[in-house]
């Protein structure tokens, strides 16, 4: 027998996200954003470059520049340790790779579970999509699209073309 009652039917997709730890707190990323999740090699740094870019990778032929997450959002650095993780994201028109504590499970969580960011006046957080809680564990999920302001996409293409400078053709 079929349900007829609408009310209680859910007709929001689920939802992939990739679950990480910064600074020991939970957060996502949606799946359709991630390329790969990486162990952390040897960075290049970019001189002059603003403290959350760490420099550029090299990862298969394409130079990415890497931004340590927890600097971006604001919080305390940490060294790097053994379970620290870079996820390589898609934010148009780039691959970025950000530097997590530790990358731990793909999650899928019910769309209309999440909840909205909590709306704290004029210190809002744009970059927040919503915040879910999965058996007592709050989850913010991120924007990333907001996370990486226009500006700062212009800089990532900088620090890119700076460490892999296109080469001109020679003059005849």
């Amino acid at each position: 027998m079929f349900d007829t009652n609408l009310e209680h039917q859910s007709f929001s997709e689920p939802r992939q996200v990739i679950l990480f730890r910064l600074a020991e707190e939970l957060y996502a990323v949606d799946v359709k954003h991630v390329q790969s999740i990486e162990r952390i090699g040897s960075i290049t740094r970019i001189p002059d470059a603003p403290p959350y870019l760490k420099g550029v990778i090299n990862l298969r032929g394409v130079v990415t520049p890497v931004v340590d997450l927890r600097l971006k959002l604001g919080l305390t650095a940490e060294a790097l340790h053994d379970g620290s993780r870079l996820i390589i994201v898609h934010v148009p028109p780039y691959n970025v790779a950000l530097i997590v504590d530790s990358a731990d499970e793909v999650l899928e969580i019910d769309a209309d579970r999440l909840q909205p960011a909590p709306d704290i006046g004029a210190n809002s957080v744009p970059y927040i999509e919503g915040v879910v809680d999965i058996d007592g564990r709050l989850i913010v999920l991120l924007d990333l699209t907001k996370v990486l302001k226009d500006s700062e996409t212009a800089l990532l293409e900088e620090a890119v073309d700076e460490a892999h400078p296109v080469k001109e053709e020679p003059s005849i």
